[in-house]
């Protein structure tokens, strides 16, 4: 299974967006952790109504503001993935995405992780993610030969 870990912090509109793009999704091997950082939006009032049909939620709010990087150690500790995946409150997932994650998994159950590109908007379609493929790669080098700025890094949990 795959932990989806969302960081957050007054992102109330964006949150359901994310979630609909996980109720979306042609594999629902996953759990998605939500840690707050302690909104004042009524985030935890939002989670409350999100139904886990097809996914286990889980939802924790911190008692006071501590920053993003907390947010990870706590995550990490809480994940019931043997996967890890952050995905930000403002992101969305393509609708095969956990079923491309879990296919490259199965593919190759000795890698600590695997990096796979974040597309946006203004998506540079110049970008070489394809040479990359099935390569061992320093993370510097997505950005600075591939062209790739944005990453998603799933890797190992208990790593």
């Amino acid at each position: 299974m795959i932990t989806i870990f969302t960081p957050t912090y007054n992102r109330k509109e964006y949150i359901y967006k994310l979630y609909n793009s996980l109720i979306k999704q042609s594999n629902y091997n996953f759990e998605w952790l939500v840690i707050d950082d302690d909104s004042s939006d009524e985030t935890d009032l939002l989670m409350r109504t999100l139904k886990e049909d097809m996914f286990p939620i889980r939802y924790i709010k911190m008692p006071y503001n501590s920053g993003k990087y907390n947010l990870y150690n706590v995550a990490i500790e809480e994940s019931s993935g043997n996967y890890f995946i952050c995905v930000d409150s403002d992101d969305l997932l393509t609708p095969n995405a956990i079923e491309i994650i879990e296919k490259a998994i199965n593919m190759n159950k000795k890698s600590i992780g695997y990096i796979f590109p974040q597309i946006s908007d203004d998506y540079n379609n110049s970008c070489e993610w394809e040479n990359m493929d099935k390569k061992l790669i320093d993370i510097i080098d997505t950005e600075d030969i591939y062209k790739i700025r944005e990453t998603a890094i799933v890797f190992k949990t208990d790593i």
